[in-house]
């Protein structure tokens, strides 16, 4: 799975980077376009593209740290209910303290490994 997780990695570093090699932009403004400038950061304010990049890297961290954890909240007999998302706020979910406060730490713990 990691070697997967490295590949895809790779991939999407590749396509994002070819993606906008060549890009430049102008801004608009009351005296009328400015000269155009390279795109130098990897994906536009803006752009559909970094809400659903945030979206994938939030899941796979959660993926990582949260969901390893077995000290989500019983649904049914097998499952365990671990966190709640919408956008970029996150609630996680414990039976216990301890529980909630190891969650908390391997979030973190994760979301560092990345970046976030």
């Amino acid at each position: 799975m990691i070697i997967l997780l490295r590949c895809l990695h790779q991939a999407v570093d590749t396509w994002l980077r070819n993606l906008y090699h060549t890009s430049s932009c102008s801004v608009l403004t009351e005296n009328g376009i400015t000269n155009f400038f390279p795109i130098e950061t990897w994906v536009r304010q803006g752009c559909v593209l970094s809400s659903v990049l945030f979206l994938l890297v939030l899941n796979f961290v959660l993926c990582q740290s949260v969901n390893q954890q077995r000290n989500g909240l019983p649904l049914g007999q097998m499952e365990q209910l671990t966190d709640l998302d919408f956008v970029d706020d996150i609630a996680l979910l414990a039976s216990t303290q301890p529980g909630l406060a190891n969650m908390t730490t391997a979030l973190e713990r994760e979301s560092t490994k990345i970046g976030l």
